[in-house]
């Protein structure tokens, strides 16, 4: 805990640049108590651990929860409480929300809207975080979840790269105004925001996007906003797209382990097609959300072929049509029905009608569709 009650009933906040020395006059000229059981509390200030305050074995509290965090959540919640300090706003570490149940880590007013922002350094289940997420909702507040920034995501370059995240990280992806999500970071080590931002899903758990890094000394709150891609980034998105795509099929061959039976082999058997020879408008970005989780070319290549077996032509396809072929993959059956239909739009906007048209999308072409993924609906 790094807040507390002292004698006379003011609040006192444990702040990273209190001399330590200072903080051993003060614990033996000061009691401190909880700010929600009353109890009294322990000021610990050793020469390893970070100073905190905690409460006596016997006591019972429910913000004990707070004790035993790590290090990195200790110092995060500092950093982040003297940044926003810093910038004049009315800010509270680990206030406690009775009518909710719930203690953010921090809770920070801006004009009249309050906001709690949660720094996560441990896992938390899905379930865990929308119940909380929805407590604050219910109360008229919009959270703030920020993660630490993974190691493994950290040591990325900066710019255009291919990123791999889990669905636990998944989970903190923030989704302003506009509908492409982003990750917001923040590295205690370095005391860096790190962004993974203008996300295009590529297959399972890879993404497309740009890496940038904004010291918290250039920080500001609202927390800044991703920009959209340059054009020369743009360009970089259509080459990973490529290459991501080629190795997508040429693995299919070299490393399956399902043989004929995998959905994609199977489709290009039945269709008497060479996977290698794909047409290069199978397998190309649909300006939708994430509606699939396999890769373009599978999804596409079975709807095409479900229609080339059933006689249905894009134009005459039914949503009962398309939702019996979604249920298969899962996810949300709406998005998916909608990235169909767009996939349909496009090909019939380049005069494809069937797999005997022998028409090629030129990467101008594809590089518009990115495009179109980021500037359609900006703010």
């Amino acid at each position: 805990m790094l807040s507390a009650r002292t004698g006379n009933g003011q609040l006192f906040i444990l702040s990273a640049d209190m001399p330590r020395s200072q903080l051993k006059q003060l614990r033996a000229s000061e009691r401190f108590f909880c700010p929600e059981c009353g109890s009294a509390l322990q000021l610990k200030v050793g020469d390893i651990v970070i100073p905190h305050f905690a409460h006596f074995q016997e006591a019972h509290c429910t913000s004990a929860f707070s004790e035993g965090e790590s290090a990195e959540h200790v110092n995060g919640k500092q950093q982040l409480y003297r940044f926003l300090c810093n910038l004049d706003f009315q800010v509270v570490m680990e206030p406690l929300l009775p009518a909710l149940s719930q203690r953010p880590d921090l809770l920070v007013q801006h004009l009249k809207t309050l906001t709690p922002i949660e720094f996560q350094c441990s896992r938390i289940s899905q379930a865990l975080m929308e119940e909380r997420t929805k407590g604050y909702q219910k109360a008229g507040m919009e959270p703030i979840w920020i993660l630490h920034t993974p190691a493994k995501l950290s040591k990325l370059p900066l710019g255009v790269n291919v990123f791999r995240f889990s669905k636990f990280e998944e989970q903190f992806f923030t989704t302003p105004n506009y509908e492409h999500p982003f990750l917001l970071t923040y590295n205690t080590y370095t005391q860096t925001f790190h962004y993974y931002s203008n996300l295009l899903p590529v297959d399972g758990e890879r993404y497309i996007g740009v890496h940038t890094k904004l010291p918290i000394t250039y920080q500001c709150y609202p927390f800044a906003l991703p920009k959209s891609p340059a054009p020369s980034m743009l360009t970089e998105y259509l080459s990973c797209y490529v290459q991501l795509r080629d190795h997508y099929i040429r693995s299919r061959i070299q490393y399956n382990r399902q043989g004929i039976h995998h959905p994609f082999l199977r489709c290009c058997y039945e269709l008497r097609i060479p996977p290698v020879l794909l047409p290069n408008w199978i397998g190309v970005p649909v300006q939708t959300k994430r509606a699939f989780r396999v890769h373009d070319c599978e999804w596409q290549l079975c709807l095409l072929y479900e229609l080339a077996q059933k006689g249905v032509a894009f134009n005459e396809v039914s949503a009962t049509q398309l939702e019996h072929f979604c249920r298969r993959y899962g996810g949300e059956p709406e998005d998916q029905i909608i990235a169909c239909r767009k996939y349909f739009a496009l090909l019939m906007e380049n005069g494809i009608h069937s797999f005997q048209n022998h028409v090629e999308l030129g990467e101008n072409k594809i590089l518009r569709l990115i495009s179109e993924r980021f500037l359609a609906k900006r703010v």
